[in-house]
C-alpha cells in the first residue's frame, strides 16, 4: 500500500467507515498523508497520519520511502506482539484446561471410590460376619450397598453422556410436547428427597401451554438435574418453586432454589465441563463431577434454546431455560 494525500485518502471507504468521533481527531490534526500499516497478507492494521510541515511544503518521495519504512517496521512489530499474544492466549486456555482436565480426574476416582469403599465394605461384612448379623443391620448394609452402587452407576452415565457430547454423538427425537405433565411428573420423583430434606417443593402452572417440538428424555434429563442441583444446594427446611410461562416464541421454565446466591462472575462458568464453583469446601461435600449442568446446556441449546441463571431476591437462584415452541419452531 502506497502513502495517500488528503483528497485521494477522504474517498477511500476506510475513511467513510470510521465513526464521526475518528473523522474529527483525523481532522484536527490537519492530515496531509495517510501511510497504511498492513501486513503480508495485505491487511490493513494501522494508519500512520502526518500533519502539514512547518515549511509549508509537500513531503518528497525519500521522506514518503522514510515514512514507509518506518510502517513496514511497525508492521511486522505488532503483527510479532499479535502473534505473541495469541500464543500466550492459547497457552494460558490449554494451561486451565489441563488444570481442569487434572482436578476432574482427580474428583472422579474420589468420587467412584467413596461409594465404592462403602460397597466392599459393607459386602465384606455381610460375606464373613453374616451369621451373627441381625435384621436390621442386614438391611442397613445391603441399603448401603445399594446407594453406593446407585451413586457410581450416576456418575457413569454423566460421563457417558458428556462423551456423547464431546463426541457428537447425541441425536434427537424431536415431538410435540406438552410440557406442563413433563415438569409435574419430574417433580414428583423427588419428593422423597425433598422431604428428607425438609424442602418445600411448590409448582406454578398455567393450566396449559402451547407444545414445544422436544425430546422427551432429554428435558426429563435437564429437569432431573436442575431439580437435583436445587435439592443438593438449597438449605434444609428451604423451598424449590418452578415455573413456566411463554416469553415471545419460546416457553420458559424456571427453577428457584433457596441456595446460596450465585455471583454474576460466575454464572456462565457453571455452565462450562468440570467447574463447579470456587467454594472448594462446598464442592467436595457435594457430589457430581461437574457435568450435569454443562450437559444441560449442550442439550437445551440443541433443542434451539437457551439456558441462564438470574437472581431476583437476596437468597437463592433461578435457573431457567427455554424451549421454542412448536408452530414457531
Amino acid at each position: 500500500m502506497q502513502p495517500l494525500n488528503r483528497r485521494d485518502m477522504m474517498t477511500t471507504t476506510l475513511i467513510q467507515s470510521m465513526t464521526k468521533k475518528e473523522t474529527k481527531e483525523i481532522n484536527e490534526v490537519q492530515p496531509e498523508l495517510f501511510v497504511p500499516i498492513s501486513t503480508k497478507t495485505r491487511e490493513l492494521i494501522g494508519i500512520i497520519v502526518l500533519g502539514k510541515k512547518l515549511n509549508g511544503k509537500i513531503y518528497s518521495q525519500e521522506e514518503e520511502r522514510l515514512i514507509m519504512s518506518v510502517a513496514s517496521r511497525m508492521a511486522v512489530e505488532l503483527e510479532n506482539a499479535r502473534l505473541y499474544n495469541l500464543e500466550r492466549t492459547i497457552r494460558i486456555e490449554q494451561e486451565r484446561e489441563n488444570k481442569q482436565k487434572t482436578e476432574f480426574l482427580h474428583g472422579v476416582a474420589h468420587k467412584l471410590k467413596t461409594p465404592l469403599t462403602a460397597v466392599m465394605s459393607s459386602s465384606e461384612l455381610l460375606n464373613t460376619e453374616i451369621s451373627s448379623i441381625s435384621p436390621d443391620q442386614m438391611v442397613k448394609l445391603s441399603d448401603n450397598i445399594f446407594r453406593g452402587v446407585s451413586s457410581m452407576n450416576q456418575r457413569i452415565t454423566e460421563l457417558l453422556e458428556f462423551a456423547g457430547i464431546e463426541s457428537s454423538k447425541i441425536s434427537l427425537n424431536l415431538e410435540p410436547l406438552d410440557i406442563i405433565p413433563i415438569i409435574q411428573d419430574i417433580s414428583s420423583q423427588f419428593s422423597i428427597l425433598f422431604q428428607e430434606s425438609e424442602q418445600k417443593v411448590e409448582l406454578v402452572v398455567p393450566d396449559s401451554l402451547p407444545a414445544v417440538l422436544a425430546d422427551r428424555e432429554k428435558i426429563e434429563e435437564i429437569l432431573m438435574n436442575l431439580l437435583s442441583n436445587a435439592n443438593k444446594y438449597s438449605t434444609t427446611g428451604g423451598s424449590i418453586t418452578l415455573r413456566s410461562r411463554i416469553s415471545s416464541n419460546f416457553v420458559v421454565i424456571e427453577i428457584e432454589d433457596t441456595a446460596e446466591p450465585i455471583p454474576d462472575e460466575q454464572k456462565t462458568k457453571l455452565f462450562e465441563p468440570y467447574y463447579r464453583g470456587d467454594n472448594d469446601t462446598e464442592a467436595s461435600e457435594v457430589p457430581g463431577l461437574g457435568l450435569g449442568l454443562a450437559i444441560c446446556k449442550t442439550l437445551v441449546e440443541l433443542h434451539h434454546g437457551k439456558i441462564w441463571i438470574e437472581n431476583r431476591n437476596s437468597t437463592g437462584n433461578i435457573f431457567c431455560f427455554s424451549l421454542p415452541i412448536e408452530n414457531n419452531s
